[in-house]
């Protein structure tokens, strides 16, 4: 498990040393997960996500990354979802299509456990201004596959956020 976590933070980190220019964001949005017949709806400003993402020629490799420490009755409980993924443009309407492959990995209470999955959106992107911020929404939907420790999950994500590229 731990070479599968290394591995998934190497791809986040990778890219930039190879790029000078970093796009990091937040999101608001509406979430909606399944898993053996359970739903669970949530809706969060900002979410407890960010991304973080560097261009590559005209696509660029964005990495979603989710982290949640909760500590309730002595026990400490910690989620990392990461979503690592390549935006390509569609057009040069600010359109892209993500195409993602995920990474959950939850500890505590003597317990750890790993699933991953794949997935894709579509999103817009515009900038706001002259300047190096953008407004995006992006939809998209994950597949987190069943294994002995969980169900098979379907994570469908609507997201409102903000970026802006730093050089």
């Amino acid at each position: 498990m731990r070479r599968a976590l290394l591995l998934g933070m190497g791809l986040f980190v990778l890219p930039s040393v190879s790029e000078a220019q970093v796009e990091l964001g937040l999101d608001a949005g509406l979430l909606y997960d399944r898993a053996g017949g359970e739903s669970v709806t949530a809706f969060a400003i900002p979410l407890p996500t960010f991304r973080i993402g560097f261009p590559v020629g005209s696509a660029s490799i964005e990495s979603l990354v989710l982290l949640q420490i909760l500590n309730e009755s002595d026990v400490t409980n910690t989620s990392i979802v990461l979503l690592p993924g390549v935006n390509f443009p569609v057009g040069s309407s600010g359109m892209y299509l993500r195409a993602e492959l995920g990474l959950t990995y939850v500890s505590g209470g003597g317990f750890s456990a790993s699933q991953f999955g794949f997935g894709g959106a579509v999103g817009y992107k515009r900038p706001m201004g002259d300047g190096p911020v953008s407004l995006r929404f992006e939809g998209g939907v994950d597949q987190f596959l069943e294994n002995d420790d969980f169900l098979s999950t379907t994570e469908i994500r609507a997201l409102i956020g903000f970026s802006v590229v730093v050089e």
